[in-house]
């Protein structure tokens, strides 16, 4: 990666990416443990049996969303996002803008930061759908799966050298881009 993002410029940078992550593990794990609170200490669970574990739903739905819906979001709209860079169509909304995002390092930055929030918004939207179908059905299979998703969310974290990683695959996908234009 060349040097445009800088130790100290990447963790400022990367701060904001961080806290919306912590936000979103911060409120599965809240839901789950109010959910298990109900389900344990107050018996307020409805206990409904449906004929089969309801908590398959969300864990195929994680499986889904983990092999198949996240490479094709990053695919489709990250290919998207760097083509626009790579042939110079992408533009911020307005002056502002503009100015936060002045080299192709910040705008590959804005296009890590779109699809890392996405990634964590679908798989957190998979873990409160079994946090619910615990509550509703009161079998700790659906805690395993909460488990099992707040366990994805942590490995997939932005750290500083998880974000360096991508950053470089972004960049040589935007080379790879702009040498085909050339060509």
């Amino acid at each position: 990666m060349n040097d445009a993002f800088d130790d100290e410029r990447l963790v400022k940078k990367l701060k904001p990416l961080q806290i919306v992550a912590i936000g979103l593990m911060l409120g599965l794990l809240s839901t789950t443990a109010v959910m298990a609170l109900m389900v344990y200490q107050f018996d307020a669970s409805p206990n409904v049996d449906l004929g089969f574990p309801m908590w398959i739903i969300p864990a195929i739905q994680a499986v889904v969303t983990t092999l198949i819906v996240i490479p094709s979001i990053e695919k489709s709209l990250g290919g998207t996002m760097v083509k626009s860079i790579a042939d110079g169509t992408w533009s911020a909304k307005n002056p502002e803008m503009a100015r936060k995002f002045p080299d192709d390092s910040s705008k590959l930055f804005a296009v890590l930061m779109a699809l890392t929030m996405i990634r964590f918004a679908l798989m957190e939207g998979a873990g409160v759908i079994a946090a619910v179908f615990f509550f509703i059905e009161a079998k700790p299979a659906g805690l395993a799966v909460v488990a099992g998703i707040l366990f994805w969310l942590y490995t997939q974290f932005p750290t500083r050298n998880r974000v360096r990683d991508e950053l470089e695959t972004l960049e040589r996908e935007l080379q790879r881009r702009r040498d085909k234009l050339d060509s």
